[in-house]
C-alpha cells in the first residue's frame, strides 16, 4: 500500500469505541492512559488527510504573530491567537479555510460522549469563545485533542489546505515530552514547513546551527524561512539582502535559493509585511509532495506511536480488563456458552479476514498495473510539453489539471472492471468456504420449458426452472440442478434450522406463550458451533450476490429497495429457488439469514414472511400490506459501496490536486492514492458486514441464555480491545509491505 495512513481511520475509530467500553472499569488514570496516544493518532490522520504548511521555530520567535499578519487578526487580550514571549501553545493548532466564513471561529476538537450519559464516545468539534481556545492551545483541557481556527478563504484554493502552528521547539526532558512529540511528529508529518526566527536569534549562529541540527534529525530540507521582527530594517535593503544571505548560509542555501526561501517581515510594520506577504504565499502554495526521504521519516514515526506509545498504553488497561472480563455473574454456564460460540464466530471470521485482505489486494494491483501502462502511454501521447508548462496544478480552472484528471480516470479502470475484481477476489475465498466447486461457472445450462419433455430424462446439467432463474444461478455460479459432480455445500439445512433458531428466538417472558411448533423451532442441535462458523462466509457470500445482483439484496441503483418492490423482490426468490438444486437453495436460505439478521433488530423473523418463507422451505407465502417491512437496510449503504466505486476516483483526484505541479508525478500520485482508496474501501466494507452480524448474534445469544447487562460490557470491552490490536496489527504490516526503510529512521526519544 503506497499511503498506510489510509487505515488510521479504522484505528481511530476502535481507540474511540475502546474509550467508550473502558469506562466500566472506572479506572482512575483512563484518560491519562489513553488520550496522549489518541492525540498523536488524530494528529497523523489529519496530516495525511490534509495538505498542511507547518509554522515552526522556537519559543518567542514570532510563529503566532506571522500566521495573525497573513489572516489579519488582532492581536491581544481577547483575541484568538496571543503572540507572547514566553512558553505559548503546547497543542499543535490547526488553521484552515472555509468560503461559508465571514469572520474567524474558534473550536475544540475533543472526545467526548455523544450525548450525557452516553457509553459511546466519538470526535466533535465544539465551537468556543477566544478565551476557551487559548486554554485549549496552552493544553489545560485534557479532553481537548486538536484546537481548530476556522478562517475566510483568504490564501488556499482547496479546502483541505492549510497551516499546522505547532508548539515551539525546545530540548526534549521528561516534562514537556508529550507536546514536544506532537510538535515533531506534526514537522514531520506535513506535506512542507516555515521555519521562524528573528534578527535576534538569527545573529546567534549556535542557536541557528541548533536548528538546522534539529530539522536535520527530522528529515526536512530545503525550508521556507521567516525572519520577523526586522522593523529595524525595513528601509534598508541592503542589511535586508546580508540578513538573509546570513540565514541561508546557516541552512546551507546558495545565494539564489535562499533570495527565493528566506523572507524578512516586519509584524508591526503592516505596509511592509503586506508587500511581503504575497510572495511567501505564493512559495508555499507551490510546495509539493514530500521525498523518499522524509517519507521514511513520516512512516518511521509513525510505526514508533504503533509500536512504542500505543503498545505501552494497552499493556497498561491490560490487567484491568482482564479481572472485569473474569468477574462472572451468577449464570457462569451461559456467559461461557455464549463465550465460546463467539470465538467460534470470531475465529471464522479473522481466517477469513486474511485471505479477503490478500485477495483484495492482489486484485487492485493488477488492475493497477495495467492503469500504470496505459497511463504511462497517454502521458506521453497526450502531454507532450506539459512537462514545463505546469504552472498552475493547483488552481483548479486549469486547462491542464482538467486534461491531466481526464488521463488518470481513462487509465484507471471502470466500473465494471472494479467489480469484476473484487468477485473474483471473493468467490473462490467463498466457494472454499462453502464446500462449492466453484462460484464461476461457465458452462452453458440447457434449460427444460416448464411442462415439456414430460416422461423424458434430463441430463446432469439440465434444469425445468424457467430460463430467468436459470440464468440468474449461472449468474451467481450456484449449480442450477443436483448432479454426481456437485458434493454438495456445507451449509445443511440442519445450519439453517440452527441459525434460525437463534435469531428468531423470542424473549423469556414470550417463552411460554409460543405454539409448540414454534418453540421447536427455537431449538437449537448439537451442531451450533459449526452452524456459526458458517456465518462470516455467508456474509461474505451475502457481498460478492450484492456485487453481480443488487436487487437480490433488496438494493437497486446503491439504495435500499422501497418496501413495496422489496415484497415483490422476495416472493420472487422465494419462488425461483424453490425448485433449485439443493446446494442454492441452502446458501439462498443462508442469505436470507444474514438478511434477516439485518432487517430485524428484535429477532421476529415471522414478521417478514417472504424471508421467513425462504428460510423454513414453505410454499406459498407472501408479503401482505400490512406485514413489517423495514424501511431500509442496515448494510445497504456498506454493500452499494462495493458497487457504486466511481466516486473513490473523484475523491482522490480532489485530494492530490493541492499536492503537486509536475504533471507525471500528479498522475502517478494520483493513481496510487486510487489503488489505496479501493483496497481500503473494501477491506472496510468486508469489516463493517461482519460486525453488523456479530453484534445481532451476541445480542440474540444474551437474550437467549438470559444475560445481564453485564457480560454486554465484558463481550463490548473484549472486542474494543481485540479491534484496536487488529487494527493496529493491519497498519503495521501495511507500513512493512510499503518498502520504506523504517529502521533507519526510528524516532528520536
Amino acid at each position: 500500500m503506497l499511503h498506510p495512513e489510509r487505515l488510521l481511520g479504522n484505528l481511530n475509530r476502535a481507540l474511540r469505541e475502546l474509550r467508550g467500553a473502558a469506562g466500566v472499569l472506572h479506572h482512575k488514570n483512563l484518560d491519562q492512559t489513553l488520550m496522549p496516544v489518541i492525540r498523536r493518532l488524530l494528529l497523523a490522520e489529519v496530516l495525511s488527510d490534509m495538505h498542511l504548511i507547518a509554522v515552526a521555530g522556537s519559543q518567542g520567535a514570532g510563529k503566532t504573530t506571522l500566521v495573525c499578519s497573513m489572516y489579519d487578526l488582532p492581536r491581544g487580550e481577547g483575541s484568538w491567537l496571543q503572540p507572547n514571549q514566553g512558553r505559548g501553545e503546547r497543542l499543535p493548532v490547526l488553521l484552515m479555510e472555509d468560503a461559508t466564513l465571514q469572520a474567524p471561529q474558534g473550536y475544540k476538537r475533543v472526545l467526548r460522549p455523544v450525548r450525557d450519559g452516553s457509553p459511546d464516545f466519538d470526535v466533535f468539534d465544539d465551537e468556543v469563545s477566544p478565551e476557551q481556545f487559548q486554554q485549549a492551545c496552552q493544553g489545560n483541557d485534557p479532553h481537548t485533542l486538536l484546537p481548530v481556527l476556522k478562517l475566510p478563504r483568504r490564501h488556499f484554493p482547496d479546502e483541505k489546505q492549510g497551516l499546522l502552528l505547532l508548539p515551539g521547539y525546545e530540548q526534549q526532558d521528561a516534562q514537556n515530552r508529550a507536546w514536544q512529540e506532537l510538535m515533531r511528529q506534526g514537522l514531520v508529518g506535513a506535506a512542507g514547513y516555515v521555519l521562524v526566527t528573528d534578527r535576534t536569534r538569527a545573529a546567534n549562529h549556535q542557536q541557528q546551527v541548533m536548528l538546522h541540527d534539529a530539522l536535520a534529525n527530522e528529515h526536512r530540507s530545503d525550508p521556507v524561512i521567516v525572519v520577523t521582527k526586522t522593523e529595524a530594517i525595513v528601509d534598508d535593503p541592503q542589511a535586508q539582502a546580508v540578513l538573509v544571505q546570513s540565514v541561508g548560509s546557516t541552512f546551507g542555501l546558495d545565494d539564489v535559493t535562499a533570495r527565493q526561501r528566506v523572507f524578512c517581515i516586519a509584524a508591526d510594520h503592516p505596509e511592509h509585511a503586506q508587500q511581503a506577504l504575497p510572495q511567501l504565499i505564493a512559495t508555499l502554495n507551490g510546495m509539493g509532495l514530500v521525498g523518499d526521504e522524509q517519507r521514511n521519516a513520516q512512516l518511521a514515526r509513525l510505526e514508533t506511536v504503533l509500536g512504542e506509545d500505543l503498545s505501552n498504553a494497552l499493556a497498561d488497561l491490560e490487567l484491568p480488563i482482564v479481572q472485569f472480563l473474569m468477574e462472572y455473574g451468577d449464570s457462569t454456564d451461559g456467559q461461557h456458552i455464549v463465550a465460546s460460540y463467539l470465538k467460534r464466530f470470531d475465529t471464522s471470521r479473522d481466517s477469513l479476514r486474511r485471505k479477503y485482505r490478500r485477495n483484495i489486494e492482489a486484485q487492485m494491483q493488477g488492475l493497477a498495473g495495467t492503469a500504470r501502462t496505459a497511463l504511462a502511454h497517454q502521458l506521453g501521447e497526450k502531454h507532450e510539453g506539459f512537462f514545463n508548462k505546469a504552472k498552475s496544478i493547483l488552481d483548479t480552472h486549469s486547462q491542464t489539471q482538467t486534461a491531466l484528471e481526464a488521463t488518470v480516470k481513462g487509465a484507471w479502470a471502470n466500473t465494471d472492471a472494479v467489480t469484476q475484481a473484487f468477485t473474483k477476489a471473493v468467490a473462490p475465498l467463498a466457494a472454499s468456504a462453502l464446500n462449492l466447486d466453484s462460484l464461476d461457472r461457465s458452462a452453458p445450462v440447457e434449460v427444460v420449458k416448464e411442462g415439456a419433455n414430460e416422461g423424458g430424462t434430463a441430463g446432469a446439467n439440465t434444469t425445468s426452472i424457467n430460463p430467468e432463474t436459470a440464468a440468474l444461478l449461472a449468474r451467481l455460479g450456484y449449480p442450477v440442478a443436483d448432479s454426481p459432480e456437485d458434493h454438495g455445500t456445507k451449509v445443511t439445512q440442519e445450519d439453517i434450522d440452527n441459525l434460525v433458531a437463534i435469531f428468531r428466538y423470542s424473549k423469556a417472558s414470550d417463552d411460554d406463550k409460543q405454539p409448540e411448533q414454534v418453540r421447536t423451532q427455537s431449538r437449537i442441535t448439537a451442531n451450533i458451533e459449526r452452524s456459526i462458523e458458517l456465518l462470516p462466509a455467508l456474509g461474505l457470500e451475502y457481498m460478492r450476490v450484492a456485487s453481480l445482483v443488487p436487487e437480490m439484496v433488496a438494493i437497486r441503483n446503491g439504495a435500499p429497495i422501497p418496501d413495496a418492490d422489496l415484497a415483490s423482490s422476495m416472493n420472487t426468490v422465494h419462488e425461483n429457488f424453490r425448485k433449485a438444486s439443493n446446494a442454492a437453495s441452502n446458501i439462498m436460505r443462508g442469505l436470507a439469514v444474514v438478511m434477516a439478521a439485518d432487517f430485524l433488530v428484535d429477532g421476529k423473523i415471522d414478521s417478514i414472511p417472504a424471508i421467513a418463507s425462504i428460510l423454513t422451505g414453505s410454499g406459498g407465502a407472501t408479503m401482505g400490506a400490512g406485514a413489517a417491512a423495514p424501511a431500509a437496510l442496515a448494510l445497504a449503504n456498506t454493500v452499494s459501496m462495493a458497487i457504486g466505486v466511481t466516486i473513490l476516483v473523484t475523491m482522490v483526484l480532489n485530494e492530490v490536486r493541492r499536492h503537486d505541479r509536475a504533471v507525471s508525478s500528479y498522475a502517478h500520485e494520483a493513481l496510487g492514492r486510487i489503488v489505496d482508496r479501493h483496497v481500503v474501501h473494501f477491506n472496510d466494507a468486508f469489516d463493517e458486514v461482519m460486525n453488523h452480524l456479530r453484534e445481532r448474534l451476541s445480542g440474540r445469544l444474551r437474550s437467549r441464555f438470559h444475560l445481564d447487562q453485564r457480560l454486554m460490557e465484558q463481550d463490548r470491552l473484549a472486542k474494543a480491545l481485540a479491534d484496536v490490536k487488529l487494527y493496529q496489527r493491519d497498519l503495521t504490516e501495511a507500513i512493512g509491505r510499503s518498502g520504506q526503510t523504517i529502521g533507519l529512521f526510528a524516532a528520536r526519544p
